[in-house]
């Protein structure tokens, strides 16, 4: 009877923006380089300076403007766009905003900056794997 379709229920929405603790696995996508990560003059052009990171994103594989169901991977257009946004994102963050006691804002902000260039709930969280600013 009615009592096996119970299990199919799913806690949490697929619609809450992504913000629900309750979601299906992301998809993750190093973003720049597979092995070099991202490289990118940071503090303006006379600073000197540059930043090496490895920044991951999870995003929700439900998007199929941003993930191909087939592959499980980047749609092409959207790896250009997070690729892009994250580059512009690192370059013009200043460089006391790359403090370690600022690094969940800094996290927070370039989700926000890849779900307003991608579309609302694309990515579910961003992950820094690796950081060097010299």
């Amino acid at each position: 009877g009615n009592a096996q379709r119970h299990g199919q229920l799913r806690v949490g929405r697929r619609d809450d923006g992504g913000q629900g603790r309750y979601h299906d696995p992301g998809i993750f996508y190093k973003v720049g380089d597979p092995k070099e990560g991202l490289l990118v003059n940071v503090g303006g052009p006379r600073s000197g300076k540059y930043l090496k990171a490895s920044i991951i994103a999870e995003f929700n594989p439900g998007k199929k403007s941003v993930i191909n169901e087939d592959t499980h991977s980047l749609q092409p257009d959207a790896e250009v766009k997070v690729n892009d946004v994250a580059t512009q994102f690192l370059r013009s963050t200043s460089l006391e905003d790359f403090d370690a006691d600022k690094q969940e804002e800094f996290k927070k902000q370039l989700k926000d900056a890849l779900n307003a260039a991608l579309g609302g709930g694309s990515v579910y969280d961003v992950y820094i794997t690796s950081f060097l600013l010299q």
